[in-house]
């Protein structure tokens, strides 16, 4: 369920249906009848609020205040003053409140309306909507389907200012008229109860329409609908507002659809990235037949929003988003019968009549069965028709293998269509079961958070929640049907790529022999012809010199002795082979320099390095293994084959055997990698590239290599053959390492299909880095070599230790080899005396990661947080410490912190009465001044004027209690491995005031602060920025503000500690707070310092201190978490658990489910992840990294790393060694990624990865060593210990930059021989 306050939705509790909805509410027709729009143009122009607490004290919130007037506008006036579209989108999505959520949310919808073409006239006569009023009795006004400007008019038009709806009639010409029949008293309560609203394939003219006519009430609820519609996000819920409370029932459920059509449709709507508002994906793979209809995917969207204010009186809304469906209005028309009209938001099933369902709760079930019904109809057609696709394909293609290559050239293609084939259908799974799963699984939880407020007498209700949950059920089917046919896929997919790498080879090595046949042949024709014809030369020759008489006969002798001469040499030849063998030899050897391949006599080339000889996981001599290759080795080749080595093989055999025998060569340096890399074959400088950094990302080397020879076989720019390249997700990565896209290029008439082609024939084989790539469409896919990739990256992970995955130089100064940025991170900073609240957790949780991010790129980082120290809740504190307070409790008392904390408490229960009385008459001014100016209202002002004054005893116990709580928040802070460089707080600029005074003097000077019923405001409105509203700088009693303390704060800091950049890591709540301040300092003429400051914002963590037992203060929180884990460990079978243990588990579940989600999205938190040893959770971090470190231990001490080199890596060329180190690579990618993006859930999914393979490789260990192990095992365990340790130190490196501290094993101790391990 979510609950809102001023609009702002959030999570909250389960809950059931309130009974203030049971009851029917009179009306303000002022209220109902002014449009949102209207109401924002009013208030706009009004004044903003009096008062504005201190940001750091707690709210608890209150219900909007409602202006109004009491004059409605003319509907010719309010026509003639409409606002375009563009402007009504922006007042709409923009709000009241100048919170994150709403700007995103604009940003998304404006895009939208900007795509939107102009409205043609067909476009304006077409019918797109409906509009259905229901009155008392069920008696429903509606004539048929409405074009665009009939459906604003129904919306719009108001009859009285106290009736909910106006019934709208359309006239006998299809205009809307006011003559239309009403069934009752215009001025009665009960005229209209319930208003449908349909509008199949909104556009941004039918959505403004609705913005423009939404009422007030209805505002929040719609602003969020559209959004989610747009974006086709599954959600379904409950919402109720606070204030006047208001309900809304909503489902937005986005599906698919496979249709037959001669032409695939298009969605002409645009959304807010340019494409079509609805995917369409032709899947011409699957069509067959001369002229074959079009198999294509269309996704569509149902939307149905119910909003009222009670169980009588309501509005449903609903978006049918069908494009691929034509005829609508045409159908609906023809359904009219008699009185009754068909419920277009039921799909037309049934009638809006005296059985139309009254309560809202029941009118929703029911259109959602009907609609579930429908998209699970679609999803099993859809999944039914491709299973059978992928079955066909099956029995119809026998296994690429089975073919004899030598005897059908065409094998060949056969697995590289059925790899297309089978690369398209896994995309178009891909596009279904995505989509498909996030509706399942928001159904589910919808089932189990919001079907109690469901529950009625009625017993249709639980019907439809049953039909509801049985649909969901087939749904969750489907979905795993979809999921384990593209399992089935992926594994044909592994095969098939072994396949194409397999044959290629094979069938390029036989078509060589062939021509190499075929060219011998033609080598002893010639030869026999020369033989045949030279001595008719020479005879010709003797006759020309007159040795025999010149006439006919002497000719003809002579010609006929020379042909019998040379036929008996002919003999010869064919019977002796040894000259004709020796002449075949010779042209091999001058030809290309190569090896001759003899068996029985006949000679042909042997096949290539790279071929069928070579092994497709890269091993030399050793059997490939796993999903993507099989081998050939040489215990497969016929034994009367031989090999005659080629001397440049000798040559490269040489070069490799020195670079072997010689110490490591160190990475650190271009010339020494380059130097390095020359051992494997790779003569030529890397080539350089912008936005290459091969001494930071190994994966950049093989990036660049491969830019390097796209540069020279297309002639395309460097940037384009750079960038071309990209890396193939880790979560796919058994379709290869590098991804070649061609397209990319952008080379002019060129297919991109043929490139491919012509690129794979140029392609040099062997290649030192890389297996030969297989093209994949307009893909060139490529894989590391296991030959050389342990080679290369472990001594490169080894020259670096800590510092792998980090990139000094993008923290120095530009211009400058030394000299680094500095950044200030705040963060955490929470309150004297007050919760630690999640916000204040997840603040210290990011901002730790993002200043030890900043830190690993090189720059200078000052981590501070900004303790609440000064301000009204310390002048409370003030009162509640004389009331409460006694010498005896504070000096001798075991926890000081904590008793600052109760005796606030004390006196904020004594507090909450006036609070509330203030609340109430807050738009009294009058009144609230009275009560503002007496009881705890007074004492709290005049503790704060006190301590702003100078006051030494009120100064001496504030120092006390800000002392107490740094020192606190020190040593909890410690638990969670952190510490700042500096503790700052709002009282550091309130102690000094020349700071408030030079940037007040500023404000004033500039014009920019004014003051305002005795207060000093800043009106941004003034100042071009009318949705900041009003800041408060001063009140009326001449107290700082938050806000005012903030502005002098930043320019403190800048003119004590220059920073080049600050980041206030801080909830999304304050979003207005940051950009009020960030537009005052660009207002007062520092637009430079303005650009150095950036807020990180977070969404929030829900049900954190009710799962923790009520925890309030972070140490409660700690030691609940360290507590938890502890008690699991002791009882679940693990032999128990030290507290030290425990304490890094604990806390580290905690920190963990916090950074696995990306910030901007609002989780829920769940106590069961703290013990939960398995996933991506904290704890089963820590037990994969302790396994790690007994497998190293047990193993053997990792060789040194001048010895990594010299090793046989031949063990760690099969899976799953192979992809655990191709992932190692790719740390530096996880970082870089995160820096910018400053999201750590992917370094966290990234180690999560690298947990997966590892386990896998121990496994196969802990097999090995269960069946009594042998000698090469020994001797393999020598690279696999290497590998291992190279592990180890990128995981290290993960964690810490997670701020993820490690547990102090004795085999951690053991092998590295170190004590101080966090």
């Amino acid at each position: 369920m979510d609950l809102t306050e001023r609009g702002v939705p959030h999570q909250g509790p389960i809950g059931t249906w309130p009974q203030f909805f049971a009851v029917r509410h009179r009306l303000a027709g002022q209220h109902e009848n002014q449009t949102y729009i209207e109401f924002l143009r009013d208030a706009f122009r009004g004044v903003g609020q009096d008062d504005e607490e201190d940001m750091g004290e707690d709210s608890n919130g209150g219900d909007d205040g409602y202006s109004s007037s009491d004059e409605s506008q003319d509907p010719a006036e309010a026509s003639e003053t409409r606002i375009s579209e563009t402007d009504i989108v922006g007042l709409f999505m923009g709000g009241e409140e100048d919170l994150q959520s709403y700007h995103n949310q604009a940003e998304t919808v404006k895009g939208f309306f900007d795509k939107a073409s102009e409205i043609s006239d067909k476009k304006r006569t077409k019918r797109m909507g409906l509009v259905l009023d229901i009155t008392n009795g069920n008696h429903c006004h509606c004539h048929g389907t409405l074009n665009l400007q009939q459906f604003h008019q129904a919306l719009s038009k108001k009859a009285c200012r106290h009736r909910r709806f106006n019934v709208v009639g359309i006239g006998v010409d299809g205009t809307a008229s006011d003559d239309a029949p009403h069934t009752s008293d215009p001025f009665s309560e009960d005229d209209i109860e319930r208003r449908l609203i349909y509008a199949r394939n909104p556009d941004p003219q039918c959505v403004s329409a609705l913005f423009e006519t939404a009422s007030r009430t209805q505002a929040g609820f719609f602003r969020d609908f559209v959004f989610r519609h747009l974006i086709s996000e599954a959600s379904i819920g409950v919402t109720i507002s606070r204030g006047f409370p208001t309900f809304a029932l909503y489902m937005q459920l986005p599906y698919f659809v496979l249709r037959n059509n001669r032409n695939c449709r298009t969605d002409p709507r645009r959304g807010a990235n340019g494409g079509p508002l609805k995917k369409s994906v032709e899947l011409r793979f699957l069509a067959s037949g001369p002229e074959p209809r079009i198999p294509c995917l269309y996704e569509g969207e149902i939307s149905v929003l119910v909003m009222g204010i009670d169980n009588l009186r309501w509005t449903a809304l609903a978006f049918d988003d069908a494009f691929f469906n034509k005829n609508f209005a045409k159908s609906y028309d023809g359904l009219f019968g008699g009185q009754e009209w068909p419920d277009p938001l039921a799909r037309s099933q049934f009638p809006v009549d005296d059985k139309h369902p009254q309560d809202p709760r029941i009118y929703f079930l029911r259109l959602f069965v009907i609609w579930i019904c429908v998209i699970e109809k679609e999803a099993q057609f859809y999944v039914r028709t491709l299973t059978e696709q992928v079955e066909r394909q099956k029995k119809t293609n026998s296994h690429p293998l089975s073919r004899d290559v030598s005897k059908e050239k065409a094998a060949a293609e056969d697995p590289r269509k059925l790899t297309e084939w089978n690369t398209e259908m896994v995309t178009s799974l891909g596009v279904l079961r995505d989509p498909l799963s996030r509706t399942v699984q928001t159904g589910k939880k919808f089932l189990e958070d919001d079907s109690g407020f469901f529950c009625s007498p009625n017993k249709a209700s639980q019907l439809y929640l049953q039909d509801i949950r049985k649909k969901f059920s087939q749904l969750d089917l489907h979905e795993k049907q979809l999921d384990n046919l593209e399992k089935e896929l992926d594994k044909q997919r592994g095969r098939l790529v072994s396949s194409i790498l397999l044959l290629q080879p094979a069938i390029e090595n036989t078509n060589t022999t062939f021509s190499q046949q075929k060219t011998a042949e033609y080598v002893k024709i010639l030869t026999v012809i020369n033989v045949i014809f030279s001595p008719v030369g020479l005879a010709s020759n003797v006759i020309s010199t007159q040795v025999f008489p010149q006439n006919l006969m002497s000719f003809l002798f002579s010609l006929l002795t020379a042909c019998i001469s040379v036929a008996t040499a002919f003999l010869l030849l064919l019977k002796f082979d040894i000259l004709w063998t020796l002449v075949l030899s010779f042209i091999c050897r001058g030809a290309d320099g190569g090896t001759c391949l003899e068996k029985s006599g006949k000679k042909v080339k042997p096949p290539q390095e790279g071929g069928p000889g070579e092994v497709f996981a890269g091993a030399e001599g050793a059997k490939g293994t796993g999903t993507r290759g099989t081998a050939i080795t040489n215990e497969q080749i016929p034994k009367d084959f031989q090999y005659y080595p080629r001397p440049d093989a000798l040559a490269s055999l040489a070069i490799s055997s020195i670079g072997t025998a010689t110490t490591m060569r160190s990475t650190d340096t271009l010339s020494a990698l380059e130097a390095s890399m020359s051992a494997f074959g790779l003569d030529d400088a890397i080539p350089a590239f912008p936005g290459a950094n091969v001494l930071v990302k190994p994966i950049d080397i093989y990036q660049s290599v491969i830019a390097g020879m796209l540069q020279k076989f297309v002639e395309s720019e460097p940037g384009l053959a750079y960038e071309s390249i990209q890396r193939v997700p880790i979560n796919t990565m058994e379709n290869g390492d590098l991804d070649v896209v061609l397209p990319r290029l952008k080379l002019s008439g060129v297919d991109s299909k043929e490139l491919a082609a012509d690129l794979l024939k140029q392609f040099p084989r062997p290649h030192p880095l890389f297996m030969f790539p297989f093209k994949d469409g307009v893909h060139l896919r490529l894989l590391f070599s296991p030959k050389t990739l342990p080679r290369l990256l472990l001594p490169y992970i080894s020259d670096r230790k800590e510092a792998y995955g980090r990139d000094a130089s993008r923290g120095l100064r530009e211009g400058s080899e030394t000299e680094r940025k500095r950044v200030i991170v705040e963060f955490s900073s929470p309150n004297v005396a007050s919760e630690f609240k999640s916000s204040h957790l997840t603040s210290t949780i990011f901002g730790a990661f993002v200043s030890n991010i900043y830190e690993a790129m090189g720059w200078d980082v000052v981590r501070t947080t900004y303790i609440g120290d000064w301000g009204r809740h310390i002048g409370l504190l003030g009162v509640g410490w004389k009331k409460y307070a006694t010498d005896e409790e504070w000096k001798n008392g075991s926890d000081a912190f904590r008793y600052i904390y109760d005796v606030y408490k004390r006196i904020e229960e004594v507090f909450k009465p006036e609070q509330e009385a203030s609340r109430v008459c807050k738009d009294d001014k009058k009144a609230l001044l009275e009560i503002q100016s007496r009881g705890l209202f007074a004492k709290r002002d005049e503790y704060c004027k006190s301590m702003e004054d100078g006051d030494e005893e009120s100064l001496t116990l504030w120092r006390s209690w800000s002392e107490v709580t740094r020192d606190g928040y020190a040593n909890m802070y410690a638990k969670l491995g952190l510490k700042f460089d500096y503790y700052a707080g709002e009282s550091e600029v309130c102690l000094k005031p020349e700071h408030v005074t030079e940037a007040e003097a500023i404000l004033k000077e500039r014009g920019i602060s004014e003051e305002s019923d005795g207060c000093w405001i800043i009106d941004f409105e003034k100042h071009g920025a009318p949705r900041l509203g009003k800041a408060h700088l001063r009140d009326r009693i001449g107290l700082t503000n938050y806000f005012l303390r903030d502005i002098a704060t930043v320019f403190y800091r800048f003119k004590t500690c220059p920073f080049d950049k600050m980041i206030y890591v801080v909830s999304g709540d304050q979003d207005t707070h940051f950009r009020q301040l960030f537009k005052t300092v660009e207002l007062m003429g520092y637009a430079d310092l303005e650009q150095k400051l950036h807020h990180v914002s977070f969404a929030k963590a829900n049900r954190l201190s009710s799962q923790l037992g009520n925890a309030e203060l972070l140490g409660d929180i700690l030691s609940r978490c360290e507590g938890l884990v502890e008690e699991a460990m002791s009882s679940g079978g693990e032999g128990g658990a030290s507290a030290a243990t425990a304490g890094v588990m604990g806390i580290s579940g905690l920190v963990v489910q916090d950074l696995a989600r990306r910030r901007l999205h609002e989780y829920t938190f769940d106590i069961n992840q703290l013990l939960l040893f398995e996933g991506s959770s904290g704890p089963a971090l820590h037990r994969g990294y302790e396994r790690l470190c007994s497998a190293i231990t047990s193993l053997g001490r990792p060789p040194p790393s001048e010895e990594l080199v010299a090793l046989d890596y031949a063990p760690l060329h099969d899976e799953p060694w192979i992809n655990l180190l191709r992932l190692l690579a790719r740390y530096p990618d996880a970082t870089d990624a995160a820096y910018r993006s400053l999201e750590p859930s992917g370094v966290l999914s990234y180690l999560a990865r690298i947990m997966d393979e590892l386990h896998s490789c121990l496994d196969e260990i802990d097999e090995e060593e269960e069946g009594g192990g042998s000698s090469s095992a020994a001797s393999a365990n020598v690279a696999r210990v290497a590998l291992l340790d190279s592990t180890r130190q990128v995981v290290e490196n993960g964690m810490q930059l997670l701020g993820v501290g490690f547990i102090k094993t004795s085999a951690r101790r053991v092998v590295f021989g170190d004590e101080g391990l966090p």
